[in-house]
């Protein structure tokens, strides 16, 4: 199977600065979960000290071709077992 990203929704989680999405390999969902100081630095995003959830959002939007390229990479190089560690 691939992973796809048909729902382009994400969110903040303000308690862990960062943004969560969603991608589904086949009819299983796939969570993921990038920090805010793992997102590409953006004038606002470089600015802040606590960057806003606009902030974050944008920085996310503008990099997820890559962001979501990345997570293929992590997902499929993995051992299942392994996979636990990055989806708490």
């Amino acid at each position: 199977m691939t992973l796809e990203f048909p729902n382009q929704s994400r969110s903040f989680d303000e308690m862990r600065s960062a943004i969560r999405f969603s991608g589904y390999d086949g009819m299983m969902q796939v969570p993921f979960l990038i920090e805010a100081a793992a997102l590409p630095k953006s004038t606002g995003l470089t600015a802040a000290r606590t960057p806003s959830e606009a902030v974050c959002l944008a920085a996310f939007d503008q990099a997820r071709a890559s962001i979501e390229k990345v997570a293929r990479i992590i997902l499929f190089s993995q051992s299942p077992a392994s996979l636990c560690s990055y989806f708490p």
